[in-house]
């Protein structure tokens, strides 16, 4: 198997896209690439505090029906004055990370999960229904 590996440092051009962008742009802007999104505030994962989290999804992979792929990115918020800043730069994550795999795996390679390293692998699935 042909391993690509999307690390978790972005591409400068994209990041500067994206750095000027507030949270709602960012969430135009992957709308417009065919990106969904969803967000929360939730004391889930974070104990008795709470935090912020956001997803980016798609069930098509470059035209092509497939299982959900979706990307997402979190940060506590609790005891944080630059919450705002800090809901941005969560979003900025996950959003690099689902463009940078768009680019790396093309119409025939479907990607897996980001792991725990960062590394997101080809997933070993069908596109669409099987027969």
């Amino acid at each position: 198997m042909n391993k690509k590996k999307v690390g978790p440092i972005g591409w400068s051009h994209l990041r500067i896209k994206l750095r000027k962008l507030d949270l709602y742009g960012i969430r135009l802007y992957m709308a417009s690439k065919g990106w969904y999104s969803h967000d929360r505030l939730s004391d889930i994962g974070w104990g008795k505090e709470y935090g912020y989290h956001i997803w980016f999804e798609r069930w098509d992979w470059h035209g092509k029906k497939c299982d959900k792929i979706c990307y997402h990115a979190s940060t506590p918020l609790h005891g944080d004055k630059y919450k705002k800043r800090s809901m941005n730069m969560a979003a900025r994550r996950a959003a690099e990370l689902a463009l940078r795999v768009w680019e790396t795996f093309g119409e025939d390679e479907l990607p897996a999960p980001m792991n725990a390293y960062g590394m997101v692998y080809p997933r070993e699935s069908y596109f669409g229904k099987p027969d």
